[in-house]
């Protein structure tokens, strides 16, 4: 259907009798229409133009955010399936491992309940235990096979002299054997048993010159020297262990809490500590100690310190020399060092 604008022209022009009249219309008509669509798309070129743009560039937004979710939704999966995949391995492992370690069938297994040497008797041994099976029992020491249980049990519980078997070791290790009805044997895992230290005098050299002897060294103060800033000071103090912490595998305690008085005279300071050390055992030398400290002046300075303790010799088994050197800080205050010489001993200590 032509314009309206092109209806009127064609009333007003009523005469196309002609070809040449005829031919004159429709090329007008051609042009008109021709004229009317480029008018058209000039006028909504830049519409549609800027609104197919803001279609893809839309379209484009939204596929990146789609591929951002799916890789990260790709990557938290496969961290999800990696991490289930190492856990049922370690599961795995760890059964397959306790499967090889735990005994057959045909063993019996012996469950410790307490294994110590008395301390009121330190040639006796205190042993008891289950087993998962009644059976005979026995004590295996080197190669001494002490009876403990000559009835087939389940719980089983014996005192042991072991005098004959100290020869001056710090430990002894033994096993326990079991026998069932049927003949079958098993034993246990190897058992360390801590023989309690004790610092003893032979008859031959006098029972009160050993016991002064021995308090000659328990007394022996802390000596050492203290760094302020640009001051020197002489420290004289006395450390006195009171709780220590015991394994069996030890020599020493693996750990203790002590008191510890201290006067340094530059500047004249007078200092009551509190604070844990912890023993590391060590070749050739006796031991490294690492420790941390709280102290106060009592003149309203309180403050912490640090502290590195070697263990240099041991005498008569019962009392370390140690080396020590500790840094010590308060708020508001100049830290101070300190290195000095100390006895350590824990055989007037609680022990845990």
């Amino acid at each position: 259907m032509p314009h309206p604008k092109t209806a009127i022209f064609i009333k007003k022009n009523t005469n196309f009798a002609s070809e040449s009249g005829t031919f004159s219309l429709h090329l007008y008509l051609i042009s008109y229409n021709v004229w009317w669509f480029f008018s058209f798309v000039k006028i909504h070129r830049r519409f549609v133009t800027e609104a197919w743009w803001y279609e893809i560039h839309r379209k484009t937004v939204i596929l990146k955010y789609r591929f951002i979710r799916f890789n990260h939704s790709f990557r938290f999966v496969m961290l999800r399936s990696f991490l289930i995949f190492a856990a049922v391995l370690f599961s795995t492992v760890t059964m397959l491992a306790q499967e090889d370690s735990f005994p057959t069938g045909d063993s019996v297994e012996v469950f410790v309940v307490e294994s110590y040497i008395l301390p009121e008797n330190p040639d006796t041994l205190l042993l008891t235990f289950f087993t998962s099976d009644f059976a005979k029992s026995y004590l295996l020491i080197g190669q001494d096979k002490i009876l403990i249980s000559p009835q087939p049990l389940d719980r089983h519980e014996a005192k042991i002299g072991i005098k004959n078997y100290k020869d001056g070791k710090p430990q002894i290790v033994c096993y326990i054997l079991t026998e069932t009805e049927d003949g079958k044997t098993s034993h246990s895992d190897p058992l360390q048993l801590d023989i309690p230290q004790e610092y003893r005098f032979s008859e031959n050299t006098g029972s009160l010159f050993g016991c002064l002897i021995g308090g000659v060294v328990f007394a022996a103060p802390n000596l050492g020297v203290a760094f302020t800033g640009k001051e020197t000071g002489f420290s004289v103090g006395k450390e006195i262990p009171f709780l220590t912490f015991y394994v069996s595998e030890n020599h020493y305690p693996f750990g203790y809490i002590s008191a510890e008085y201290q006067y340094i005279t530059k500047p004249n300071r007078n200092i009551f500590r509190v604070g844990y050390k912890h023993i590391i055992d060590i070749p050739v030398l006796a031991y490294i100690s690492p420790g941390i400290t709280g102290f106060t002046d009592f003149l309203g300075t309180a403050g912490a310190g640090v502290e590195m303790n070697l263990g240099l010799f041991t005498i008569s088994n019962v009392f370390t020399v140690n080396l020590r050197g500790r840094v010590n800080a308060a708020p508001q205050k100049q830290p101070f060092w300190e290195v000095g010489v100390n006895v350590f001993s824990s055989f007037f200590t609680f022990r845990l």
